[in-house]
């Protein structure tokens, strides 16, 4: 069989289904040059001779490599994706890039979350399909930390799979679904920060909900993340709980956090009663008003300016 490799994702289709073939340590896809492709096709012909016992026999090993190359195009042609098929999945979103990331780790395979989502199909799959762990099987690194490099490896997931290509469709429409129903709950702009201690309360407080709600609780410590903001996000967005469920915790988390924020503030104060007439009563709350700032900061702000005035020495 005369191989043409015509277009990158073709070489990249063809060079992950030779590569493993050849036993080779090398787990970096070359750039895109026909000759490495033939450097594979040289090793994985090596192999056909090994494991076929027939080393002076080439017309057999070239018929063998044949049927493998066959096979592979047949695979090509029938699982291939178009460009705007995968628009979706390579939308450069981080938090879409985590849940999906989240969902390949956990299930191996994209046939394993076919039959855990959709589990119909006209099209019969080897058994053993299932079972396959897609990042053994291809030599990826499933402790991905970068966004990128998981963005990378979820294309793969569906690039490579032997999944029919109406099948893949179907899958990405059904995972669409549910992340469109998951981004309802909220957004989280509320709490983005600067200080990360911030999202070590936040994960903490879910933590100890959940406990005492008897709820629970996705698994993701094996999962890598550049910060823990983007952990925060996943707990919630692949916590196995009603919308409602959610949209209550949320609502609890939110009242929590504006009391912590609230107790911040008042670090180094203490509270002070005395009496003051009607009058300054009404003209307190009429300055606070006009400036935009709650009555003990126009207070502090009086004072302040008048130890200045008298130059007293603090």
């Amino acid at each position: 069989m005369k191989l043409i490799i015509n277009n990158k994702r073709k070489y990249s289709f063809y060079w992950y289904y030779i590569h493993p073939m050849t036993n080779s340590s090398i787990d970096v896809i070359p750039q895109y040059t026909n000759p490495h492709i033939s450097t594979a096709l040289i090793k994985a012909k090596t192999v056909v001779l090994i494991k076929n016992k027939t080393k002076t026999d080439k017309e057999k090993v070239n018929e063998i490599l044949n049927e493998i190359l066959n096979e592979i195009e047949a695979l090509y042609n029938r699982s291939l994706l178009n460009e705007n098929e995968l628009i979706w999945i390579k939308q450069n979103n981080s938090r879409l890039t985590n849940w999906l990331w989240f969902l390949i780790t956990q299930n191996k395979n994209p046939l394993t979350l076919f039959y855990k989502y959709i589990n119909t199909s006209k099209y019969e799959y080897d058994a053993n399909s299932v079972g396959l762990d897609f990042f053994d099987y291809f030599s990826f690194n499933k402790k991905a930390y970068s966004t990128k490099e998981k963005d990378d490896l979820i294309l793969q997931f569906f690039e490579l799979s032997s999944m029919n290509r109406n099948d893949k469709i179907s899958l990405i429409n059904k995972l669409r679904d549910i992340w469109n129903e998951i981004i309802t709950i909220d957004d989280f702009k509320w709490i983005i920060s600067n200080d990360d201690n911030i999202y070590e309360w936040a994960i903490n407080y879910f933590i100890e909900y959940n406990v005492k709600n008897s709820n629970y609780i996705t698994d993701i410590k094996n999962i890598s993340f550049e910060n823990d903001f983007h952990k925060l996000v996943l707990l919630i967005d692949s916590w196995d709980a009603h919308v409602d469920t959610k949209k209550l915790f949320i609502q609890s988390i939110k009242k929590a956090y504006s009391q912590k924020k609230f107790r911040d503030k008042q670090v180094g104060k203490k509270q002070c009663s005395f009496n003051l007439s009607q009058k300054s009563i009404n003209q307190l709350a009429l300055l606070s008003e006009l400036q935009g700032v709650p009555k003990n900061h126009i207070l502090e702000s009086l004072i302040n300016h008048k130890i200045l005035e008298l130059g007293v020495k603090q």
